[in-house]
């Protein structure tokens, strides 16, 4: 088990990672257009008034809150985030975020506050999912 002098070591490491690419690590505002709940809400009307796209995708939505969960694989990644009303799967696409941005994923912790862009859909065992 790492001391906590390490862990804090590799945090500011971390911190300072996100500071050298232009990332605010301590931004003190995001304009999220939706709480985990309701795009939960919106996506499931959606989806039973068949008002999906052709890919099962929702509308467009931004979120904020802290990663409670973390699994990485390989070029994809899952994370669970959650606001004061529930919590919702986040998924990390290496091909649709690109190299630089995934790899930026690595600064991440559990616990960290983030922001995150995309459509709602539904994956293979009926999570919703962004």
């Amino acid at each position: 088990m790492e001391d906590l002098s390490q862990v804090l070591r590799i945090r500011r490491e971390k911190l300072e990672a996100l500071a050298e690419r232009g990332i605010e690590p301590f931004a003190y505002n995001y304009d999220a257009t939706h709480r985990t709940v309701a795009v939960a809400a919106s996506f499931e009307a959606a989806e039973s008034e068949g008002r999906l796209s052709e890919d099962g995708d929702g509308e467009a939505v931004w979120l904020g809150g802290r990663i409670v969960s973390w699994r990485g694989h390989g070029k994809s990644a899952f994370a669970h985030l959650e606001d004061g009303d529930g919590s919702i799967q986040i998924y990390f696409k290496k091909d649709v975020l690109g190299d630089e941005s995934f790899a930026d994923l690595d600064l991440i912790d559990l616990g960290d506050w983030i922001g995150v862009q995309g459509q709602p859909f539904r994956t293979r065992t009926g999570e919703i999912t962004v």
